[in-house]
């Protein structure tokens, strides 16, 4: 199979000056496609971290989370897309994310 870690990173980096214009300071990816270890049915877990004082309430944060998802789907339809709030991860949790993630920005 073929890695979908590159094309992730390139749509992340491509939509940067929009997302970060949106309050979006970092993206990356994070679980087994940043690993490598990822197998067919494999959701994309991607991870953001948010200015506080961009991002006006919970509904800015999940329009901004649907519209990265939707991107990428675009990009490799047929894939799961999870966005995680870095902010909102439990502390085990947060810890594997910081090993693992690779950042499109």
């Amino acid at each position: 199979m073929t890695s979908r870690l590159a094309p992730v990173l390139d749509e992340l980096r491509r939509a940067a000056p929009d997302l970060q214009r949106r309050g979006i300071v970092h993206a990356g990816v994070f679980g087994s496609v940043a690993r490598g270890d990822e197998r067919p049915d494999s959701d994309i877990d991607i991870v953001i971290e948010y200015d506080v004082e961009r991002i006006g309430d919970i509904l800015d944060l999940v329009t901004v989370a649907d519209a990265i998802g939707g991107m990428v789907r675009r990009r490799l339809p047929g894939s799961r897309v999870d966005v995680a709030d870095a902010c909102m991860l439990r502390p085990p949790v947060r810890a594997a994310v910081q090993r693992d993630a690779v950042y499109a920005f």
